[in-house]
């Protein structure tokens, strides 16, 4: 009980962290670049929140470069699962649902493609600069694809 309730906790603290100071600093960015909202989140919420995966992952692999892959999978994998199931069954919850639109049947949709990549450039053993160029691109293709989708909805409201 009282790890959990240290876990609530410490929960609470990031989240008022995040909406005091990185989603005030990230609105100004977009607003002063000029960038849609979802394009602001797709590239520099995503640069944020993944700049820590980025320095972990290069730790444990720089620590022992036998076994280090097995922690940056279960980081990442565990990450991605935390991220779409409780944090999104969260915001599903406080704010009395979402409509199904198609911004997030596209953002879906392009995560399990990158999921399914990922997964069967794994089975490989070995990762390519072929396969990460391909990580590259499914990323560029998906921010370009959100950044179209928002010039879209501007051009039309």
């Amino acid at each position: 009980p009282m790890l959990l309730l240290w876990l609530v906790l410490l929960f609470r603290m990031l989240g008022s962290t995040a909406e005091d100071y990185f989603s005030p600093s990230l609105e100004m960015f977009s607003l002063k670049l000029g960038l849609p909202p979802r394009f602001a989140g797709v590239s520099l919420l995503a640069l944020g929140n993944g700049a820590p995966d980025i320095s972990a992952s290069i730790n444990a692999m720089t620590a022992d470069p036998h076994k280090g892959y097995r922690l940056i999978l279960g980081s990442l994998s565990g990450a991605g699962m935390f991220i779409g199931t409780i944090v999104a069954g969260s915001i599903i919850v406080a704010t009395d649902g979402i409509i199904c639109r198609g911004a997030l049947m596209r953002d879906v949709m392009v995560y399990m493609l990158a999921v399914l990549i990922v997964s069967a450039e794994a089975t490989t053993g070995s990762i390519s600069i072929r396969s990460i160029t391909l990580f590259f691109s499914i990323y560029v293709t998906y921010v370009i694809l959100v950044l179209a989708a928002g010039k879209d909805s501007i051009l039309s409201s």
